[in-house]
Order: structure tokens, then C-alpha cells, then sequence
């Protein structure tokens, strides 16, 4: 018989693995979905019911009615109709488009089973269920994609998907996939990057991520650009005193290798006149929100604006 203690520990290990709760935005249509439709949870999917089906179970999930949810997605994923096996084409701001306006990134392709993948992806994820969170995630990347015709576009997909791989890695403790896929833009924006660096520390020290980080910095290569760059910004755009400041500068390129990976730091503008050095280029990486969060700064190092300042020079 188990002891009091052990059962103890097994309800707090358990509730500690369902932390994942995303953050819904239903409003009055979701509740007219579910109100008129309800019904069609005992229905058959068919050619003529399927867009209300769909969106029943997405207005479910808005509601926080997982389990309800659930089988309707269960439901279009396995459906062989149609519809719901066929890819459809959005096409935005290109001439003789009807939706003009409606998409500001370009064409793109989609279909009904990629978000039926992720709606179950993050039923599971907050279930603390992640081997088959991983599972409907990759089945919505692979199987199910949304392809886009442009960089921002698709930039933001991969932001949405690596944020769910990233949930997933991290409550599986899965060091090695999560570094592969997460760490090459760790110094960037990313959804990913909380979850990156949540399953860093779960297998770090802080001390022993110190001492990773003052070995990448020693060891970091830097390679300082052969010609100046040149930007300008227009003060007073659209009017009669529009002017131009334009600013000449040399930047470069540092490269520093964490966790057996190559990082690309990202070059910065200057102020006119400014070169970037190695020393600066360290600056930047020990002013990033990654390094930061993982060292545990307690007086973070001021991160540059756009433009650096004398508070922040990044030509020492």
C-alpha cells in the first residue's frame, strides 16, 4: 500500500505536468456556434454539415470545452469526404483578387485537417499529455502543412509551429530535439525561446551555464565587414520639411558556438560613424534576453535601441 507521502508527491508531480493553458479569445459568435450547432456532436460529417462541424469544434476549444472538442476533431481528421481531404488557395493584394486585403502576406494553402491536428495537439499539451501532443503537432507540420509564398508569411507559421514543438520538447525534457530545432534562432524573436529556455535549465546549472557561456565568448569567432554600410531615416515623411539623416557604418560578423551549435549573431545598426568590434558584438550577445534569463542577471545589461548609444557603445 502506498504511503500518504508518495501519493502526496504523485498528485503534485501530476498537476505540475498539465501547466500548458493557452490563452483563448472567444466572443459572442462562439457561443451562437455552439447554441445553433450543439447538435452535430451526434451527427455524421458529411459534404453539406462539415463548415459548421468545424466550427463548432473550434468555438468549443474557444470556450475551454475540451472534451467536447476533442472528438469533433477527431472526427475531420480521419474524414475521407471531400472537402476535408482537398488543399484550398488564398490568394491576398494581387490583381483580379476578390479577398483583396483580407490576407497581408501573400498566397498560401490550407486545409481543414492542419487545424483539426492542432486543436487535438493542444487539447494533449494541456492535459500534460505531450508524446501525443508531439504526435498531432508533427501531423499538422508534415502531413497536413500550410504552405506560403512569402518569407513573412511563412516566418510567422514556423514562429506558431516551433512554439508548439517547443511545449512539446519541454514537457518531455527532450534536450536534444529541442536544441536542434529551437537553438539556431535563440537570439532572435521567437515562440520558441521560453520553452528553449525552460528546458535549458531543466538540465543546467546556472553556474555550469556560466561557464558554457565565458567559453563561447572566448572562443567566439568575429570577422569585421570589408565596407561600410549605409541606412537613413526620414524624419517628416510626407511633408514639405520631409528630411533624410543618413548614418555610415562598418559592422560584422560574430559566430559563437553554444551547445556544439553555430549561433550567427545578428548584425546591428550603428550610429554614423560607429565600427563594431569583438568586444561589442560580446555586448550584444550578454545584453540578449537569452543569455540573460539563463545566467539569471539580476541587474540586466541594457539592451541597444535601433540605433546604439553612448550608454551602449558598441564600437569598444
Amino acid at each position: 500500500m502506498r504511503s500518504s507521502f508518495t501519493l502526496l508527491l504523485m498528485i503534485i508531480w501530476s498537476f505540475g505536468q498539465a501547466q500548458e493553458v493557452f490563452t483563448r479569445y472567444p466572443d459572442e459568435s462562439d457561443s451562437i456556434n455552439v447554441k445553433a450547432y450543439i447538435n452535430l456532436s451526434t451527427d455524421t460529417i458529411t459534404t453539406e454539415n462539415y463548415q459548421r462541424f468545424f466550427h463548432l469544434a473550434e468555438s468549443l476549444f474557444e470556450l475551454g470545452r475540451n472534451d467536447e472538442a476533442e472528438p469533433l476533431y477527431e472526427t475531420i481528421l480521419t474524414s475521407s469526404i471531400t472537402p476535408l481531404t482537398g488543399t484550398y488557395w488564398n490568394n491576398s493584394d494581387v490583381p483580379g483578387d476578390t479577398n483583396s486585403n483580407r490576407y497581408g502576406y501573400g498566397s498560401f494553402a490550407w486545409n481543414y485537417k492542419h487545424p483539426a491536428c492542432i486543436g487535438l495537439a493542444k487539447i494533449y499539451l494541456e492535459r500534460g499529455q505531450y508524446d501525443t501532443a508531439l504526435h498531432y503537432v508533427t501531423r499538422a507540420d508534415s502531413t497536413y502543412p500550410l504552405t506560403y509564398n512569402c518569407g513573412t508569411g511563412y516566418h510567422m507559421y514556423r514562429n506558431r509551429m516551433n512554439d508548439l514543438y517547443g511545449r512539446c520538447y519541454c514537457g518531455l525534457n527532450d534536450l536534444e530535439r529541442g536544441l536542434e530545432l529551437l537553438l539556431p534562432n535563440c537570439m532572435n524573436w521567437n515562440r520558441g525561446n521560453d520553452h528553449l529556455i525552460q528546458l535549458i535549465q531543466k538540465n543546467y546549472s546556472r553556474d555550469s551555464l556560466i561557464a558554457v557561456f565565458d567559453l563561447a565568448v572566448e572562443e567566439m569567432r568575429f570577422e569585421q565587414d570589408s565596407i561600410e554600410s549605409t541606412t537613413y531615416e526620414i524624419h517628416g515623411w510626407g511633408t514639405e520639411n520631409a528630411d533624410a539623416i543618413y548614418r555610415t557604418y562598418r559592422t560584422g560578423i560574430a559566430t559563437i558556438t553554444i551547445f556544439g551549435q553555430d549561433i550567427i549573431l545578428e548584425s546591428p545598426t550603428l550610429n554614423d560613424g560607429e565600427t563594431l568590434t569583438r568586444a561589442g558584438a560580446e555586448k550584444l550577445f550578454r545584453s540578449s534576453p537569452f543569455f540573460q534569463k539563463l545566467t539569471g542577471n539580476v541587474t540586466p545589461i541594457p539592451i541597444p535601441n535601433l540605433w546604439s548609444t553612448p550608454e551602449f557603445n558598441l564600437s569598444d
